[in-house]
C-alpha cells in the first residue's frame, strides 16, 4: 500500500514538473514579447517628429465662374482627378 502511494505521489510530482516546465516556457515567451514591445516603443519614441508637408502651391482658376465654383467645391472634397470638375460642370479643361 505504501509503495503504491509513493508511486502515485512520484507520478503526480512528475506531471507537475512537466506542467511547470510548460508554463515556464510560456512565461518566457511572454517576457520575450514584452521586451520586444518595450524595445520597439523606445525606438519609436527616439524617432524625430516628422516634418509637416510643404503647403501646396495655389492653383490659378479659370475665368469662367461656373468652372471656378466647381473647382472650389471639388477642391474642398479633394477630388482625385484634376479633370473631373470640368467634366461635371460641362466646361472644357483650361489646361487642354
Amino acid at each position: 500500500m505504501r509503495l503504491a502511494r509513493e508511486r502515485e505521489i512520484a507520478a503526480r510530482a512528475e506531471t507537475a514538473r512537466e506542467k511547470v516546465a510548460e508554463l515556464t516556457a510560456l512565461l518566457n515567451g511572454f517576457d520575450t514579447g514584452a521586451e520586444e514591445i518595450r524595445t520597439t516603443r523606445k525606438a519609436l519614441l527616439e524617432l524625430p517628429d516628422p516634418e509637416p508637408p510643404p503647403p501646396s502651391p495655389a492653383v490659378k482658376l479659370p475665368d469662367h465662374s461656373t468652372c471656378q465654383e466647381s473647382m472650389v467645391v471639388f477642391a474642398a472634397v479633394r477630388a482625385t482627378s484634376p479633370r473631373t470638375p470640368h467634366r461635371l460642370a460641362g466646361c472644357t479643361d483650361p489646361r487642354s
